[in-house]
């Protein structure tokens, strides 16, 4: 499981690296293009934007699960509430 996420991180990694170079080379090209590059610069700029949050996302919850998991173990020990009482039932 641990190495499909890390693949998983590894090709969202690349498709950020991928996008970065693709609008890198639009603006490059932006000088004298029309619109409509420019408009897909703004595109591309959106969508790396996605994918970076996504992985600052992924980032947190992996820090956040050892924590999860180790409080997880102390808390399944008691029951999470008490049960009802007997004239409630």
């Amino acid at each position: 499981m641990i190495l499909v996420e890390r693949a998983a991180r590894l090709a969202s990694e690349i498709a950020v690296e991928r996008l970065k170079l693709e609008v890198a080379r639009l603006r490059r090209e932006r000088f004298g293009t029309s619109s409509d590059r420019s408009s897909r610069i703004d595109q591309l700029e959106l969508v790396l934007e996605d994918l970076e949050e996504t992985l600052a996302e992924t980032d947190a919850q992996a820090a956040a699960e050892p924590e999860a998991l180790s409080g997880a173990a102390t808390s399944r020990s008691k029951p999470a509430r008490r049960p009802l009482p007997e004239h409630l039932l």
